[in-house]
């Protein structure tokens, strides 16, 4: 029995159809760090450098750092929101970081690294999978002892995705 072009063309439209997202709903997520930088492309600092503590604060205004939103639909876009420990995360990457560029980081009397987060957004487009793109921002500063802060600087990083949505 031979089957015809067009019919398989028709079954795979509909199965394609069945498999696109209806609806989305608001997600929201606890962020986990997880370090994805190789060590040969850390930078490793001399054996003198040293801090003695990292501070972290959550500056968001919101814990809704995002819109989802379906692919081809007048469906309303939904929120993504941060949830869980966010100072935690962001001390755990950053303590992460330090160690691995063999920095000590709990020397007394050197100065502390003072981390805000102070921005954070993500964007997911939903069909039959998911695009995602997201951005961070990470103001950083260096305090001395006597409590002067001898540095400061803002930082941001983007990532994009593909794969499933939520």
């Amino acid at each position: 029995m031979r089957i015809a072009a067009p019919s398989v063309l028709i079954c795979v439209g509909i199965l394609s159809a069945a498999c696109v997202q209806k609806s989305i709903v608001p997600t929201s997520f606890t962020p986990a760090y997880k370090s994805m930088i190789d060590s040969k492309d850390m930078t490793v600092v001399r054996n003198c450098a040293a801090i003695s503590s990292v501070s972290a604060e959550n500056g968001l205004r919101s814990s809704v750092v995002g819109k989802r939103t379906l692919e081809e639909s007048s469906f309303p876009a939904q929120d993504i929101a941060i949830q869980g420990d966010i100072v935690g995360w962001v001390k755990a990457g950053a303590n992460e970081m330090f160690n691995r560029a063999m920095l000590k980081t709990s020397q007394p009397g050197a100065p502390s690294v003072k981390l805000r987060l102070s921005d954070m957004v993500i964007n997911e487009n939903v069909h039959v999978n998911a695009g995602y793109d997201g951005r961070i921002t990470l103001d950083a500063a260096i305090v001395n002892a006597r409590g002067q802060e001898c540095w400061s600087a803002r930082k941001t990083g983007a990532s994009q995705e593909y794969g499933d949505h939520g």
